[in-house]
């Protein structure tokens, strides 16, 4: 109890008010991201074209039609689909909503910068950037900044580990994981979702501040895992390998 009433202090000094951002901050993760953009768009990068695939089987290894796709089932989904609102926070957020900025983000990216990596996990966090934002204004515009910037962060980092994944697959022509790229952002947010909801039940009768504490602190331990995974993604290929194969044969195992 000691313990907890420090740090609930000690947050209290960091962030004397709700509101502590300066309207200018998200400029801090668009602007990197636009010049990593802006050096992709000076240099050649290799387009080819894609043709229509065949059949689902070959939907993931043509990166226009597969985002086109999960941008389009993920953009229906998140709009209509859900019958209450625990419903749509645990079960279609997490699914859909990553479809979603994964699609939007390699569909332009590869569009415009063609198999490059590093621009296209740019655009990534540009597009979960932006809907951090969106969903701050429309949904959440209530809630304090240092929720407001997990929001961000996380949405952020989610789109960049999904593309990420999928441009180094492709990179290395491993064309039967392609499909399964964005499964580790769909569990972090299943994960951050589900404990959003079990929190507010389990401490219904705390005070607000222990309730801030308690997002805070598995809010830090998400995006930890999430910072993990994407350096996993850009420098250990083979583990990034190791670690969607066996989510990816179990998915076809049930499908």
């Amino acid at each position: 109890m000691y313990f907890t009433t420090s740090i609930i202090k000690y947050l209290a000094v960091i962030f004397p008010s709700d509101s502590f951002l300066p309207d200018w901050w998200s400029l801090v993760l668009l602007v990197p991201a636009g010049i990593i953009l802006f050096i992709g768009l000076l240099r050649d990068s290799e387009r080819p074209t894609y043709s229509i695939p065949s059949g689902l089987h070959e939907l993931s290894e043509s990166p226009i039609y597969f985002a086109l796709t999960c941008a389009v089932v993920g953009l229906w989904s998140v709009l209509f689909v859900g019958l209450n609102m625990i419903q749509r926070i645990v079960i279609i957020a997490p699914i859909f909503e990553e479809l979603l900025k994964f699609g939007v983000a390699l569909l332009i990216g590869t569009a415009v910068f063609g198999k490059s990596i590093y621009p296209r996990i740019a655009l990534a966090l540009i597009i979960g950037c932006t809907f951090g934002l969106v969903e701050h204004s429309t949904t959440y515009a209530g809630e304090p900044d240092i929720l407001y910037l997990y929001r961000v962060f996380f949405h952020s980092l989610l789109s960049m580990i999904s593309v990420g994944v999928y441009a180094t697959f492709e990179s290395r022509n491993i064309n039967g994981l392609l499909w399964v790229a964005p499964i580790y952002p769909i569990v972090l947010h299943y994960l951050n979702n589900s404990f959003s909801v079990l929190s507010s039940v389990v401490l219904a009768t705390a005070s607000e501040a222990t309730q801030l504490l308690a997002s805070i602190l598995f809010g830090i331990l998400i995006l930890l895992l999430g910072v993990a995974l994407l350096v996993i993604v850009l420098v250990r290929h083979d583990i990034t390998e190791s670690l969607h194969r066996e989510p990816s044969l179990f998915l076809r195992g049930i499908l």
